[in-house]
């Protein structure tokens, strides 16, 4: 879709403020890792101002969009949309305090104040053009996480892309409508996530992997088009090896060709995987949290940065691993409502009621979310929670949804 007049100060001011936003955030998570090199920097004074520059840019956008064109939703989206962000703003400012940790803390760690304004973003989803700049960042921070995967581990002893590869695996569902020659950085990106994430033992994220891996076979190989037979072979030999990859590792105690440490973490993600490490004998992460947040903080949750008592520490924890108690602890039942009545509806409108594949790749990248949110999956001021508040105002928009699959292609004139 080409710039028109109505539209040029939108693009000229709001994708300004978003590519700032979409760097700055992808930064802010990146430089954690700096403090597993010989830096040993505090992450947390380096990353809290990419942090506030990154969510205020993207406030900036929504504030710009919403001026140019208003709210783009249905009566009962922009009542929800309206009283969620109402209530965001509630739990935010009722986790602040009067100390200089807790607003360090608040704006400066990407679970607390911060995260329950993504939401807001929900009305840039519904404009094809930040979808089109959100891949083409997606593919240009993929290349620069080669890059530092390379060089990275040679001279700052890093073992990681610095999470710059976050969105590979989330742009396969939007395989074709990609430009082909993006296809091999987003597909290489995809698989070094789904390896990193197996060599840290964060199930949760393998678990993710693995579902948007399948929900993109599944569009590519039921798309309305005329496959060769040897393409949908391809298809189905791709995930199959995937799956196979992880089940090896997973019951396997060594694996030819690779590094002792390298084995050593994967051991290490095998004798993980099937253990419950939020119970012990004595304690339960879950029990603890039923049995401390009860009655009007279970309706209201206890703030931003509220806490509950885990006897296992014995001291008050800000974290369950967990999402949908995660919400309940900080927003309460009222939030946790909110979000649902935006999402749930937001898979059903774009699995069942849309012209084009774009939609349903947007819709199973809300569906893995919640997925997501059973084993970890917090709500958190990171690209990866934007883009599913994003894809969720995708679905709800009807003008998105009624659109053919060839305005979504994204034109091939470079990075």
């Amino acid at each position: 879709m080409n710039p028109t007049p109505e539209n040029s100060e939108l693009e000229s001011v709001m994708f300004r403020w978003l590519k700032y936003s979409f760097w700055l955030l992808v930064l802010s998570v990146a430089v954690s890792i700096l403090t597993k090199t010989r830096w040993q920097l505090q992450s947390i004074y380096v990353a809290a101002p990419l942090l506030c520059l990154g969510m205020t840019s993207l406030l900036m956008a929504v504030r710009n969009k919403l001026k140019h064109h208003g709210n783009p939703f249905s009566d009962a989206a922009r009542h929800i949309y309206t009283l969620l962000l109402l209530w965001s703003a509630i739990t935010i400012l009722r986790g602040l305090g009067l100390d200089y940790r807790s607003w360090r803390d608040s704006w400066g760690i990407i679970y607390y104040a911060w995260a329950w304004l993504v939401p807001a973003c929900m009305v840039l989803g519904a404009d094809i053009s930040v979808w089109r700049l959100l891949l083409r960042t997606i593919y240009q921070q993929g290349v620069l996480g080669f890059a530092i995967l390379i060089l990275g581990s040679v001279l700052l002893n890093l073992n990681t892309p610095m999470n710059f590869t976050w969105g590979c695996t989330a742009a396969l569902l939007f395989w074709h409508h990609i430009p082909k020659k993006w296809r091999k950085i987003i597909l290489i990106g995809a698989f070094i996530n789904l390896l990193l994430s197996v060599l840290a033992a964060t199930r949760n994220q393998v678990l993710a992997n693995v579902m948007l891996m399948l929900f993109a076979g599944y569009i590519q190989f039921f798309r309305k088009h005329s496959y060769r037979l040897v393409t949908q072979s391809s298809i189905i030999l791709a995930l199959s090896l995937v799956v196979a990859s992880v089940m090896y590792a997973a019951t396997t105690d060594y694996i030819p060709f690779l590094s002792r440490g390298v084995n050593a973490k994967i051991a290490y993600f095998e004798e993980k995987l099937p253990r419950n490490t939020r119970v012990t004998q004595k304690h339960s992460l879950y029990q603890a949290f039923i049995g401390d947040i009860r009655g009007v903080d279970f309706i209201i949750g206890r703030g931003s940065r509220g806490r509950y008592y885990y006897p296992g520490l014995r001291k008050m924890r800000d974290i369950i691993e967990w999402g949908y108690l995660f919400v309940i602890l900080k927003g309460g039942l009222i939030m946790l409502i909110l979000i649902l009545s935006l999402a749930l509806p937001a898979v059903y409108f774009g699995l069942f009621r849309t012209n084009n594949l774009f939609s349903k790749g947007c819709a199973f990248l809300v569906l893995g979310w919640l997925v997501e949110m059973v084993p970890f999956g917090l709500p958190s001021a990171t690209m990866k929670y934007v883009m599913v508040w994003l894809a969720i105002g995708c679905c709800w928009s009807r003008a998105m949804r009624s659109r053919p699959d060839s305005d979504f292609m994204i034109p091939d004139t470079g990075a």
